[in-house]
């Protein structure tokens, strides 16, 4: 699998995930859930909003190029999904963009088509 992540410490039980799988976990650190097998004093826990958490995935996406470009946060209810596989962008003119999800994409302002 391209840009396969694999971890060499704590690969908790081996787990057979793919990419999304990993990076959810991330973002979920990065919102402030520890993910299982990993103990952190609170005082050290990082705690980012949802928009905060999504800008280091991008950063880390965009600049170092060590996580897939197919990831993206639905601007409806924040979740990370990978837009390869669902999900919609809607964009007018010349207003910024909007992602959403799989269980969202039926809130996007679909045009008509003629």
């Amino acid at each position: 699998m391209k840009n396969e992540i694999k971890l060499f410490k704590n690969n908790t039980a081996n787990k057979d995930w793919d990419d999304m799988d990993w990076i959810q976990e991330f973002n979920r650190f990065l919102l402030g859930y520890l993910p299982e097998g990993i103990s952190i004093p609170n005082e050290h826990l990082v705690k980012l909003t949802p928009n905060q958490a999504y800008i280091v995935l991008w950063y880390l996406r965009e600049h170092f190029s060590i996580l897939p470009d197919s990831f993206t946060k639905c601007d409806n209810c924040d979740s990370i999904y990978d837009d390869g596989k669902e999900g919609y962008y809607f964009e007018k003119g010349n207003e910024i963009g909007n992602n959403f999800c799989g269980g969202c994409d039926h809130l996007a302002p679909y045009e008509d088509e003629d």
